[in-house]
């Protein structure tokens, strides 16, 4: 579901000619899904979904940093501890986001603001073992 979700986001970004197509709408709704308590198993898998949803946001820029895209990030950055597969599915795309961006990440940061860098790192960025 996100590879087809995240191919139309993309096929409909280069089809459009006006700009009236705007992800917004799909982040806020996905967002409010990713943001459910995981009280029930329900509620666990509506949690999931909107991950998903904004992991598939996200997978449709795959070289490219649209202005929407560092707070799709930093929500699913906030959803990397959760648990699984709501966690790993958070994980995985950040680290996909990583291996295409990890060249250009000195560009890519001053897109960002101070604490979505922070934050970004804290998930991308390994450890140091003298830290």
């Amino acid at each position: 579901a996100k590879i087809a979700l995240s191919s139309l986001l993309k096929a409909q970004s280069d089809l459009s000619t006006d700009s009236t197509f705007s992800v917004d709408p799909l982040i806020r709704r996905f967002s409010v899904d990713a943001n459910t308590k995981p009280s029930s198993p329900v509620n666990i898998a509506l949690r999931h979904k909107g991950v998903l949803g904004l992991t598939a946001i996200a997978a449709a820029n795959p070289y490219t940093l649209p202005p929407y895209l560092p707070e799709v990030l930093v929500s699913i950055a906030r959803h990397s501890s959760d648990i699984m597969p709501i966690g790993d599915s958070a994980k995985k795309t950040l680290m996909d986001f990583w291996r295409t961006h990890q060249d250009t990440w000195q560009e890519d940061q001053e897109k960002l603001t101070y604490e979505q860098v922070e934050i970004l790192k804290e998930q991308l960025v390994a450890p140091s073992y003298f830290a």
